[in-house]
């Protein structure tokens, strides 16, 4: 057994770990894998994170293809509210490859919805072959992930304890991606939104949201960015007027626009935020 290798998992563990344990809103991760003990192992880790804090891991692992098929429209339903992440499973099964693509076109289709809908961390444990498709197929879904790594092919044993584990060579161009968990300003503006939303009223100063967001864009975060786009379209929701509701969601955006171009803002994220409040808008539309 090779110590080594054992303090590889947990460092990699302590990376991921923050992604998982976010309670407000979506944190995309992708798993690459072709071993069960190591995902065994995972998952038995972030059940734990979503324990301590009184939440359950609700576990995807469809047994056929038809229910891989039939998997995007459970995972587009919102979560019950003592689920803390989402933990999908879709890499042993045989002749899934073109199941798999689809569940990921339309996972990239309904990205909005995932976010306002689900808002939870979700990983998205997929084959290992797949690591070079993800963002050919779900472009959108791979640029708003905010950790995936190929986990090792070979080398960890399970044993009734800790995950015991051997020398193992992980594939190459296996190194991880990883952003910067949320940071302090994040956090508020996601503690004030959530108490908005349980009080029911608007009582919220933009500027902190603008902070939050500008923070997300210095760690690179567009899953964090739009998240924080969302949030204030959440905020309008609570509105009845619908007149107030408008100019909510237009000085939102302006002030979004304007903290976007400061930052000189990638175009594929302003496409993406601005997006988010035209839809919300469209809602707004008489029918």
């Amino acid at each position: 057994m090779s110590r080594r290798a054992n303090a590889d998992l947990d460092e990699l563990w302590a990376t991921l770990e923050p992604h998982i344990d976010w309670p407000e809103g979506l944190t995309l991760i992708l798993l690459f894998a072709s071993n069960a003990a190591v995902v065994d192992e995972l998952r038995q880790r972030a059940h734990a994170v979503c324990s301590r804090s009184g939440r359950t891991l609700r576990v995807f692992a469809p047994a056929s293809r038809e229910a891989v098929e039939a998997l995007p429209g459970e995972l587009l339903e919102a979560p019950a509210p003592e689920v803390g992440a989402l933990w999908v499973e879709l890499w042993d099964g045989h002749g899934w490859d073109t199941a798999i693509t689809g569940v990921l076109a339309r996972l990239n289709q309904f990205r909005t919805v995932l976010e306002r809908e689900v808002g939870r961390p979700t990983v998205l444990i997929l084959p290992a072959s797949f690591r070079l498709r993800v963002y050919m197929v779900a472009p959108d879904l791979w640029t708003i992930r905010s950790f995936s790594t190929e986990l090792p092919s070979r080398g960890y044993v399970a044993r009734g304890g800790p995950m015991a584990v051997s020398d193992g060579v992980a594939a190459p161009g296996s190194a991880a991606f990883a952003i910067a968990p949320p940071s302090r300003a994040e956090r508020e503006w996601a503690r004030l939104v959530g108490t908005a939303k349980r009080a029911g009223h608007v009582r919220v100063d933009p500027v902190d949201g603008v902070r939050a967001f500008n923070a997300a864009l210095r760690r690179g975060s567009l899953a964090g960015a739009r998240r924080i786009a969302v949030q204030f379209v959440e905020l309008a929701d609570l509105l009845d007027d619908v007149e107030l509701r408008r100019e909510h969601l237009a000085h939102a955006r302006s002030l979004l626009d304007a903290a976007a171009t400061a930052a000189g803002l990638d175009p594929v994220l302003a496409d993406s935020v601005a997006e988010i409040f035209d839809a919300a808008g469209a809602g707004l539309e008489p029918r």
